[in-house]
């Protein structure tokens, strides 16, 4: 999903994606992530704890957590550090509210829908297969 935001992220020199110690996402976005960075040739770093760490201009932040997604926001403001223009932010799942704050934050989000169509597919036809359900990228000002 990244490739589709390329031409925005080459805005910033350092992409970095806060992946807690502790999560329910799987270890395969890091490696897609990683693998990314390394392809375009962006300087990255995954961070596992907010908290600790200092903004820092001409980055941009994955924030798959919503929790994580406050304090970014909140850190930014207090560092008077501008989203979208001295930093970028990507939020992963679509909700409503990531199109009013700060006049719209950048998405990747799941097709929920046809993971549900998916499923319920192979439910009905009791089969077993792997589907890789599509990301879907919603561009927005935080970018």
């Amino acid at each position: 999903a990244l490739e589709t935001l390329v031409q925005k992220l080459s805005r910033y020199h350092t992409i970095k994606i806060i992946f807690p110690e502790t999560t329910y996402h799987t270890k395969d976005i890091l490696k897609g992530f990683k693998d990314f960075c390394r392809q375009y040739a962006f300087g990255y770093e995954v961070v596992h704890e907010l908290t600790t760490e200092e903004l820092v201009a001409g980055t941009v932040y994955i924030s798959l957590m919503e929790d994580d997604l406050v304090e970014l926001v909140e850190k930014a403001i207090s560092q008077e550090l501008k989203i979208g223009d001295q930093i970028g932010v990507i939020s992963y799942n679509e909700t409503p509210l990531k199109k009013i704050i700060l006049d719209g934050i950048t998405t990747i989000s799941t097709d929920f829908k046809m993971m549900g169509e998916k499923a319920a597919e192979l439910v009905l036809s009791d089969m077993h297969e792997f589907i890789e359900i599509p990301f879907r990228v919603t561009l927005r000002n935080s970018l």
